[in-house]
């Protein structure tokens, strides 16, 4: 996964948090991600995963409505991860 592909996604889970994985995916299909970034809808799951594991999101929360499957939202961390670099 790129980090055109996280940094996208960061940026956008920042602006409509706490959210969840399909809307993201919905959101950014609505700005032609594809196009531009030659980012694949699919790949932004793996992004929110990896931000998680990296320390730059959190989970909300996991919600379940009707037959649909259990959603898990996302939300900026408070810290950013100590890499080293300061």
């Amino acid at each position: 996964m790129s980090a055109t592909t996280r940094l996208v996604s960061l940026g956008a889970v920042h602006r409509f948090q706490p959210v969840d994985g399909y809307f993201l995916r919905r959101e950014l299909m609505t700005w032609h991600i594809d196009e531009w970034a030659n980012i694949q809808p699919g790949s932004v799951y793996s992004a929110l995963r990896s931000l998680k594991s990296g320390g730059f999101l959190a989970e909300n929360g996991t919600e379940t409505a009707d037959n649909r499957p259990e959603r898990t939202t996302y939300r900026m961390t408070g810290d950013l991860p100590d890499d080293g670099r300061r």
